[in-house]
């Protein structure tokens, strides 16, 4: 008997049709393997609303500090690297090309960052400083950063509660999880026949503006009459991220929401 322990996506060696293998045990006996939970598995909780609001306010004061003085007018105290990016940028907005027409011991990344900003500048405020364009768009380039560490956050707790839901004997018949192009939702398919349900985890969409899981019946008519089903904008039910983000054990509070629809459903 073999065991080997994955805790983390194997995307690039997963072969079509078969599931990822997060905070999951595989042992293999006789050539044939089985896929089940691991007991411990430490997967990091999201951030609270706490967590958050802390996090915004030392972003906000972080930008303020930064563009502050250029809002004003003071444009002295600029670094020699930010001068190089920011120079550089402008004359390759002009044709201008670096390595070739210019010297330039930097990387590409920054000046390819800039430009787009700098074109902006040209067509819309052309007297404005190109520093303060390029320190605007570098405080863009931070909130977008938040915002991707808050995807990643999310898709990680959400695949490992999936795979950990997808291995239990009681998702029988499971499909493997997918992240589906329409709205970007990791999901798999369990039970028999027109007891099918959808177990997915969104990171939002145009009728649920924030990160929610959901169970959804493929056969809605077969759905056993409850309260559970409070979905809105689809024949299902759903459970926003408001809805555990503070609680003591948001890991818990989503798995006994995903169960309780999948019981239903097995009845």
């Amino acid at each position: 008997m073999r065991e080997s322990f994955c805790g983390c996506l194997q995307g690039s060696t997963r072969k079509r049709g078969q599931a990822s293998l997060i905070g999951t045990r595989v042992t293999m006996q006789n050539n044939r393997s089985e896929i089940t939970p691991l007991p411990e598995r430490g997967a990091l909780p999201l951030w609270n609303r706490r967590d958050l609001a802390i996090a915004g306010f030392f972003f906000l004061i972080a930008v303020a500090v930064y563009l502050y003085p250029h809002f004003l007018g003071l444009l002295g105290g600029v670094e020699y690297d930010e001068g190089v990016y920011t120079l550089t940028a402008e004359y390759f907005s002009r044709g201008v090309l670096p390595y070739r027409d210019i010297f330039l011991a930097h990387p590409p990344a920054g000046i390819l960052a800039f430009t787009p900003f700098i074109l902006l500048r040209h067509a819309l405020a052309p007297d404005l400083p190109a520093i303060v364009v390029v320190r605007w768009a570098m405080a863009f380039a931070g909130a977008v950063a938040v915002a991707a560490a808050f995807l990643g956050d999310w898709f990680g707790f959400a695949y490992s509660l999936l795979e950990e839901l997808r291995a239990e004997p009681e998702s029988r018949d499971p499909s493997p999880v997918h992240l589906w192009p329409e709205h970007f939702d990791a999901a798999f398919d369990c039970l028999e026949g027109d007891r099918r349900i959808g177990i997915g985890c969104s990171p939002g969409d145009r009728d649920v503006p924030e990160p929610y899981v959901y169970v959804l019946p493929h056969d809605y008519s077969a759905a056993p009459s409850s309260d559970y089903w409070n979905a809105t904008a689809f024949r299902g039910s759903i459970l926003t991220l408001s809805g555990f983000v503070d609680g003591d054990d948001q890991r818990e509070a989503v798995l006994s929401f995903v169960r309780e629809g999948r019981r239903l459903m097995s009845q």
